[in-house]
């Protein structure tokens, strides 16, 4: 799916964008809030921001193994602050259970 979306949309190369804008190579905040508002109310969480997006994206690397400099990377931190995302590593087993709990309450 990913590949088919990058083959249509993305330019080829080091240049090409996952998610380009309409007339610019980059999305604007306007573009993607446009797009992301009527997302998020269809999806009967209006209340979500793009920091939730990238909290849970963030989380998730934790979760999957992801070192303290590895999510300092992605995040953009030079500092410890991108721990925070490591709160849900420390109980890995734990992680799936939690994972089902938040789909079914999300889900009903």
């Amino acid at each position: 799916m990913l590949q088919q979306h990058l083959l249509q949309h993305a330019a080829p190369g080091s240049k090409g964008l996952l998610f380009p804008g309409d007339r610019t190579d980059h999305m604007s905040a306007r573009y993607l809030m446009d797009r992301y508002r009527p997302a998020r109310e269809m999806a009967g969480r209006p209340d979500l921001t793009i920091h939730h997006l990238r909290h849970t994206a963030l989380t998730m690397a934790g979760q999957h193994g992801a070192t303290a400099a590895e999510l300092q990377a992605r995040a953009g931190q030079a500092s410890q602050s991108a721990m925070i995302y490591q709160h849900t590593t420390l109980d890995r087993a734990g992680s799936g259970r939690q994972d089902r709990r938040s789909y079914e309450a999300w889900r009903s």
